[in-house]
C-alpha cells in the first residue's frame, strides 16, 4: 500500500493526498551509493552493491520510513515500533524478505512470534489512518464491549466481533 500510495497513485487518486513527496536528487543518490561503497565494499562487494541499490537508487527504506512518519505522525509509538531498536518490525520483516530467518531455531521462532500482536495492531492502525487521511472518516470509530459478564459466563453478540486478536484483547479485558 505505501509503495503504490508513494510510487503508483495518479493524480485522481484518492490516496494521493497521503503521499510524501520528499525529493531525491541525483546528488543525494550518488553520495549515499558513494558512502555505502566506501563502508561496506572491502569486506562484502555483492552486500555493498546490494545495499547501494536498494538503500539509495531504490531506496525502499527510506520510502517506508518516510511514508510512515506520515500516516504515524501522531502516533510515534507505533512508528518507534517499527523502526527503532535492535528487534524493530522492520528488521524482523527485513530477516524474513531476505532469508536470514531460521525457521528451524526454536529461539528465531519464538521471537518472531512474540512480535504478531504488534504487526497485527500496527498494520491495523495503518490501514486505519490511510482510510481516514484519504476519505476523512474513520472507519472503525467503533469499539467492542461486552454485553454481559458473570463469574462464569460471558453475553455478546455476533456483531460485536471484529476478528480473533479483538476477541482475544476482550477475553483479556474480562478476566482482569
Amino acid at each position: 500500500m505505501a509503495t503504490y500510495i508513494e510510487r503508483k497513485a495518479s493524480k485522481d487518486s484518492i490516496f494521493i493526498k497521503l503521499k510524501t513527496n520528499v525529493p531525491e536528487s541525483n546528488q543525494d543518490k550518488k553520495e549515499c551509493i558513494t558512502k555505502t561503497l566506501d563502508i561496506l565494499y572491502k569486506e562484502d562487494s555483492i552486500r555493498a552493491i546490494e545495499e547501494a541499490y536498494f538503500n539509495c537508487v531504490k531506496s525502499l527504506t527510506q520510502m517506508l520510513k518516510s511514508h510512515l512518519s506520515n500516516i504515524f505522525s501522531d502516533d510515534l509509538k507505533s512508528y518507534n515500533l517499527m523502526f527503532k531498536g535492535d528487534e524493530s518490525l522492520y528488521d524482523v520483516r527485513h530477516k524474513i524478505a531476505h532469508g536470514e530467518f531460521d525457521t528451524f531455531d526454536d529461539f528465531e521462532c519464538q521471537k518472531i512470534s512474540s512480535r504478531v500482536w504488534d504487526i497485527e495492531r500496527i498494520a491495523r492502525k495503518y490501514f486505519r489512518n490511510v482510510i481516514k487521511g484519504a476519505t476523512g472518516k474513520n472507519p472503525f470509530g467503533y469499539r467492542m464491549v461486552k454485553s454481559m459478564s458473570f463469574p462464569f459466563i460471558l453475553g455478546s453478540h455476533e456483531g460485536m466481533y471484529k476478528g480473533p486478536i479483538h476477541m482475544a484483547e476482550f477475553y483479556t479485558y474480562v478476566k482482569r
